[in-house]
């Protein structure tokens, strides 16, 4: 029985992403003013989703002498 999921990577990777968007939109903004505060969290966690599975691809790719994903489908079959 798995204890985890097995979209892990990608779920850590978006998170950690999300973070360092929300933090440099924190610093960029300043929470001074609430209105543009609150925008640009929301932006940063906008772009941190979708920055997530791009990063999580060059991060985490099989290795170039190892079998395919599909190939390993494949056997299972």
């Amino acid at each position: 029985m798995k204890m985890y999921p097995d979209d892990w990577q990608v779920k850590l990777t978006s998170g950690l992403i999300s973070a360092a968007c929300i933090v440099a939109a924190s610093m960029l903004v300043g929470a001074i003013r609430f209105w543009p505060f609150i925008l640009s969290i929301v932006v940063a966690t906008i772009v941190g989703n979708l920055l997530g599975p791009l990063v999580c691809r060059l991060l985490f790719r099989s290795s170039s002498g190892g079998p395919q994903e599909k190939e390993k489908k494949d056997e299972k079959m």
